[in-house]
């Protein structure tokens, strides 16, 4: 039996020495909202279990992947069915109710039109699997698929009513943020004066009647240029934010978890706003090239961060 308990050396290569090391980085928990049907939950458990034991076992993962593809399959099939029930409409027969045509039926309701394409890029994966060119193993690389997939399973099934009470919330917190989204501004916080090119808000989720927001920003600096020119690509500082308090001209609020204070506002010295501008001037004096990775890399780092944010806090905002 030992001979079939032993790691799979692939994950020891990628930096995952021990179990305990891979299952808190790649086992994505069946963290459902209470309006996901238990067949969905159900089939869920046994995609956890061959998550696990993918340890043991590297392809494993890319078959838990495909389950998924499966159970999100299974999924919209059932949502798209209820909709039609719930206007009295009959079930067309298998063979014209596609994955393609249940995905239009429920994108076409204005809650869900937002995810329309990302319920079309699912598809378009799982058609891939389905119909492979090779046989190479994907293994980890499937993680972030798999945590998009469960966020959203989440979203189809979450009361239509509070989805739309969240998005115009979203809005009217966009608006809000709007003063600082372009730079220069400058964030006091952790002891210090930080100066960016602009303050992203990306998501925001209500948790125990208080709105936790999903924010980032990049550090504009002599140092973050230096860098970039030897090609090293500083990651964007993403902070989870709550208490938040639009003041004229300012903003604060506190970091979840640590409560620290954090404080945003236009007031930069005369040595900051030169620093800004000899950032900029340098930063357009670099090849196109390294300009474009640099926001590439920004778009890539953040799009993880909402996934990760959705997928860690919407059952504790839609219970």
């Amino acid at each position: 039996m030992e001979e079939w308990l032993r790691a799979d050396p692939t994950w020891r290569a990628l930096g995952f020495a021990s179990r305990k090391a891979f299952l808190g980085r790649f086992l994505v928990r069946a963290r459902f909202c209470p309006g996901v049907p238990k067949d969905v939950r159900d089939a869920y458990h046994t995609v956890e279990r061959m998550m696990a034991y993918s340890y043991y076992h590297y392809p494993l993962y890319d078959e838990a992947c495909r389950r998924v593809l499966g159970i999100f399959e299974m999924a919209v099939t059932i949502r798209a069915v209820q909709l039609l029930e719930s206007k009295g409409h009959e079930v067309p027969p298998n063979r014209k109710f596609t994955l393609n045509a249940k995905i239009e039926l429920i994108s076409a309701e204005p809650i869900y039109a937002y995810f329309r394409s990302q319920l079309h890029l699912i598809r378009d994966f799982r058609n891939s699997l389905s119909h492979p060119t090779d046989h190479s193993f994907m293994g980890g690389m499937n993680l972030r698929p798999i945590i998009a997939i469960v966020n959203v399973i989440n979203f189809i099934f979450l009361d239509m009513a509070q989805v739309g009470i969240n998005q115009r919330r979203s809005r009217e917190l966009s608006a809000l943020f709007g003063p600082f989204t372009d730079g220069p501004v400058v964030i006091e916080a952790w002891g210090k004066r930080i100066v960016t090119d602009g303050f992203g808000f990306d998501a925001m989720l209500e948790i125990g009647g208080s709105e936790v927001c999903l924010c980032w920003f990049s550090v504009v600096s002599e140092l973050t240029l230096s860098r970039l020119k030897d090609s090293v690509f500083e990651e964007p500082v993403v902070l989870r934010l709550e208490d938040l308090r639009f003041l004229d001209g300012k903003l604060e609020a506190r970091e979840r978890g640590t409560g620290d204070l954090i404080v945003l506002h236009r007031g930069l010295t005369s040595g900051e706003r030169d620093a800004y501008e000899r950032f900029f001037e340098g930063f357009a004096g670099l090849e196109e090239i390294w300009r474009f990775a640099f926001m590439d890399n920004n778009k890539v780092k953040l799009a993880r961060a909402v996934e990760d944010f959705i997928y860690e806090l919407s059952c504790q905002s839609y219970t």
